[in-house]
């Protein structure tokens, strides 16, 4: 697949009112399309020549998915709420918590490293708003999200034969997931090309990130001092979210809005400070490429 650059004077380095959150978006909306472009370009490069292409960004999360609802359902005899084990239901509340976190957000943020030096020829043989790349790295894996929330509610369909009308709430979700995911994208692609071995620290914090974020447990199922302070993890306001607008349980708590609002508030300032990092810095990508 080919890729026709054409970056005009607006779409270029963005000055000093770069600060101001308004110019960002502004700039970044006018380079929609080079950011779409780049994003179905990343995803023909990662499976092209495979045999099942782009099936396999559905398959990884659904492999994970099995694995734990065997270990937790059928080996530790794990249940979510009150009423008696269902594996179904089990399993489509962890891939709740897989969905947004394994195809959206670590899939970005896991690659975002590497996103500057692993196309170098962008940097430092043509000019090139270097900002697009680490963008398209958001868009491909928002790519990858969709396909996998398809599979989530034709499982929970599957499953409760029904779709609540809380679904109509998950673009809700998506805000601070999005630019939780955006903030940490620019920032490590940023500090990607001045330390190199960034790659693997960000796959270990991941990982524990996942553990430390209730994807496949419950967290009402904690004491109540450990439950505050899972809440401080943005993550926790954004799967429960996920979970009680895909698979709503009656007799749960009601879903707090206020640690919604916190992890709104969090992830904007991340992605904010992100971005503002990547293009204070981005002016000397060029010398240590």
């Amino acid at each position: 697949m080919t890729l026709e650059v054409r970056v005009n004077a607006a779409g270029g380095v963005v000055g000093r009112g770069a600060i101001l959150p308004h110019r960002l978006i502004v700039h970044f909306w006018r380079l929609r399309h080079l950011i779409w472009r780049l994003s179905v370009r990343d995803m023909h490069a990662r499976y092209r020549g495979s045999y099942l292409g782009i099936i396999w960004s559905t398959l990884a999360p659904l492999c994970l998915l099995a694995i734990y609802t065997f270990v937790f359902g059928f080996v530790f005899k794990a249940r979510w709420g009150e009423r008696p084990a269902n594996m179904g239901e089990f399993a489509m509340m962890l891939f709740c918590g897989i969905v947004p976190f394994s195809l959206l957000f670590s899939d970005s943020v896991s690659r975002s490293p590497v996103s500057i030096v692993s196309q170098a020829n962008f940097v430092t043989r043509v000019v090139f708003p270097v900002e697009a790349l680490p963008a398209s790295y958001v868009g491909s894996a928002c790519l990858q999200f969709c396909g996998g929330f398809v599979v989530l509610l034709l499982g929970a369909l599957a499953v409760r034969h029904s779709l609540s009308l809380t679904l109509l709430l998950i673009p809700v979700f998506l805000v601070p997931l999005l630019f939780l995911t955006a903030g940490l994208t620019f920032f490590l692609a940023s500090v990607g090309v001045f330390i190199r071995d960034m790659a693997n620290s960000v796959q270990l914090a991941i990982t524990l990130l996942f553990f430390v974020s209730p994807v496949f447990y419950r967290l009402q199922n904690l004491p109540a001092k450990a439950q505050f302070f899972m809440r401080l993890n943005p993550f926790t306001a954004i799967i429960e979210g996920f979970r009680w607008a895909v698979m709503p349980i009656p007799g749960d708590p009601a879903y707090d809005w206020r640690w919604y609002g916190y992890a709104t508030a969090l992830a904007m300032v991340v992605a904010y400070l992100g971005i503002i990092w990547f293009m204070r810095t981005k002016k000397a990508f060029a010398d240590v490429l």
